[in-house]
């Protein structure tokens, strides 16, 4: 902003020195001309066409010599100079204009000269005029305008200093706050008080905020689960191996060993399953529906292709979903996966929009269904994993998970057509 304010000045600078050069040089014009009219008025003609002028009407300046106001009359019987030329001579180029030419005694003129008639006679005026007196003038001026422009340069200098310093007041506020969030002091950022073109910047912060924290309280959660489901079967491997140890080893003590050692490791790869789904965010990538889903089907189809399964599609094919691409895989991939388990013979899934800007995706099957208590056992905030109801827990808290993750919800109920569970995942219509 300090070199375009620099510019702009010397820019209005050399704009200012041009007009006044231009008016010097108007005001210059303005008065040859007057001397043209009063030697016009003086100029007679003889009979023999000489040019004769009346000394009487002729502005005493041109008697003056080396007075820096000079004239010559050019006709084709006679030319006239003015008596202030003395013995110099006045140099100019042939034609009509106005031209910057050297005088006598080193002065500088400004020329004017054009063709005239008068008396039937036709001749080339010439008058011309020291600048010096005009260059004094506009030399000074120049000079005052330096100041005055030095002047309002420090005033815009010092004001655009103070417009920075307040535009970037708030942002050493935001700092501040900032460094108040790695210290703990605070939670979030204020908007109190801050301008309109920052508040977007702060929201954005705060969500990014909020969406660090959510995962980390799922992190937390995670080793929890994992620290409570691990609690059991580490306990029965410390019993079995005092046993070894004091060498009370049966059959039974083997067995306990490694069902302890597979519910374990059943556990961690559950938790890092779900670990995984609870890092994604919300993306702007759109995925096609239909496409979707027939790719999950395809994979079904074949791994249960000895039970002879009936998939039911009824997706728009315009319907898309605003999501990653491998997230609504696993979320398809665990509601149609749960289904084809549990199923008989028929999983329908259905996907409509909804006049309430939102997305809704139905995943039914003819199975056994769940009833209200398995349900909460699955759905259940802060539900450990081996509380969950075997077969169900773990796919269905994945995809809980996951479409929470995009602002959207997943219901469980009886399915009213096919008697089974339905799988209803509501997606928010900003996000589809």
């Amino acid at each position: 902003m300090g070199v375009g304010l620099l510019v702009m000045l010397g820019l209005t600078w050399f704009f200012a020195d041009r007009l006044m050069e231009r008016v010097a040089e108007r005001f210059l014009v303005e008065d040859l001309q007057h001397d043209v009219e009063s030697l016009l008025l003086a100029l007679r003609f003889d009979a023999d066409g000489r040019a004769r002028l009346d000394a009487s009407r002729v502005e005493p300046v041109f008697q003056r010599p080396f007075s820096g106001h000079y004239y010559r009359v050019e006709t084709e019987a006679n030319r006239l100079v003015s008596r202030s030329l003395w013995d110099e001579t006045l140099v100019v180029p042939d034609g009509s204009g106005t031209w910057r030419v050297p005088g006598p005694m080193g002065q500088r003129l400004f020329v004017l000269a054009d063709r005239y008639e008068k008396d039937g006679h036709r001749f080339r005026l010439v008058v011309a005029e020291d600048l010096s007196g005009v260059e004094q003038v506009v030399s000074r001026m120049r000079r005052h305008y330096a100041v005055v422009m030095g002047i309002l340069g420090m005033i815009l200098g010092m004001g655009l200093i103070w417009m920075l310093r307040a535009a970037l007041k708030p942002l050493e506020r935001l700092r501040r706050d900032l460094q108040a969030l790695h210290t703990g002091e605070l939670r979030a950022l204020s908007v109190a008080g801050a301008p309109r073109e920052i508040r977007p910047l702060v929201d954005e912060i705060n969500t990014l905020l909020g969406v660090l924290r959510e995962r980390l309280d799922r992190q937390r959660k995670a080793l929890g689960n994992l620290a409570h489901a691990i609690k059991t079967p580490l306990t029965v491997i410390f019993q079995h191996t005092a046993e070894l140890r004091r060498g009370d080893c049966d059959e039974s003590a083997v067995s306990g060993l490694f069902g302890a050692a597979e519910s374990i490791r059943r556990v961690t790869e559950r938790e890092l399953q779900r670990a995984r789904a609870a890092g994604h965010a919300p993306v702007g990538q759109r995925v096609a529906l239909g496409e979707a889903v027939e790719e999950v089907v395809g994979v079904l189809r074949q791994a249960h292709a000895d039970r002879a399964l009936r998939f039911v599609l009824e997706v728009p094919e315009e319907l898309q979903v605003c999501a990653d691409r491998e997230d609504l895989l696993e979320v398809l991939g665990n509601l149609l996966d749960n289904g084809a388990k549990w199923a008989r013979s028929r999983v329908a899934i259905r996907a409509r929009e909804t006049a309430g800007d939102a997305v809704i995706l139905r995943v039914e099957d003819d199975g056994p269904g769940m009833t209200r208590r398995e349900i909460a056992a699955v759905l259940g905030r802060g539900a450990r994993l081996d509380e969950s109801v075997p077969g169900h827990g773990l796919g269905l808290a994945i995809v809980r998970d996951l479409v929470e993750t995009y602002g959207g919800r997943l219901f469980l109920e009886r399915s009213p057509s096919l008697g089974g569970l339905a799988a209803v995942v509501v997606l928010p219509r900003q996000l589809a």
